[in-house]
């Protein structure tokens, strides 16, 4: 894995403005992995890419990951801490085929990947997308039967199927188990890798294009000549200008 060059993260930055977090991922991770292409990043279950994700975020910013969530019952915002590298951890990469008994059927389920996502979010609404990854990544175990179409199955098939899915794949949805500290509710919060990571990408992309202003004002560099300093060099600057 490399660590993209703050110029390389302004890029990223600039072109997934307003674009889905999918595609953002993806343009973070050929950063990162510029080794692998487009459509091998786009096959890796939804796991083993934000386990890359964190470990590039834990390079950036650090393996510390702080976040806040309101409490479901009281509200009371609770601010609480991560390690990225313990939510990593050292699972194994899910199964390419894993079977599945549903009605007496012998189903194959293969791991969900980003060219799910993709597909899922021209959805209408999340019935729908549920049952477009069904019909992507449930197959029948007997290699002429015909193809399976979602509407075959009832609600309880859906979620059996979504459940064997996130079993096979742990990372894929990574869980923090949390307790309020004003009114003691135990709840479960769904850490969303790709929205947070995005998040910390935007904050830094705006205080380097801030400082690349201040230090071009100050004494008319390019910003190129600014973005490659130090972060430790560029502070000195920025506090001899008072910014």
């Amino acid at each position: 894995m490399l660590e993209p060059t703050r110029t390389k993260l302004l890029e990223v930055w600039e072109r997934g403005r307003g674009r889905n977090a999918t595609d953002n991922v993806l343009a973070l991770l050929a950063a990162a992995y510029p080794e692998d292409t487009r459509e091998n990043l786009l096959a890796l279950p939804l796991g083993e890419r934000d386990a890359r994700l964190l470990r590039l975020r834990s390079r950036l910013f650090g393996a510390p990951l702080h976040s806040i969530a309101p409490c479901p019952r009281c509200q009371t915002q609770l601010e609480f801490a991560l390690d990225t590298d313990e939510l990593v951890g050292k699972s194994p990469p899910p199964p390419a085929h894993l079977p599945l008994t549903l009605g007496g059927r012998d189903l194959q389920l293969r791991p969900v990947d980003s060219n799910d996502l993709l597909a899922a979010a021209a959805c209408h609404d999340a019935d729908s997308a549920r049952r477009l990854l069904c019909d992507r990544c449930v197959t029948d175990a007997r290699p002429d039967a015909a193809p399976i179409a979602a509407r075959e199955f009832i609600d309880e098939d859906i979620s059996a199927i979504g459940a064997a899915l996130a079993e096979a794949d742990p990372r894929a949805e990574l869980s923090v188990g949390l307790r309020c500290t004003s009114c003691a509710h135990d709840w479960q919060v769904v850490l969303d890798v790709a929205a947070y990571f995005w998040k910390e990408l935007d904050h830094l992309a705006r205080r380097l294009l801030g400082e690349v202003h201040a230090l071009a004002w100050a004494y008319g560099w390019r910003e190129k000549d600014v973005l490659e300093m130090s972060d430790a060099r560029r502070r000195f600057y920025l506090d001899a200008v008072g910014a």
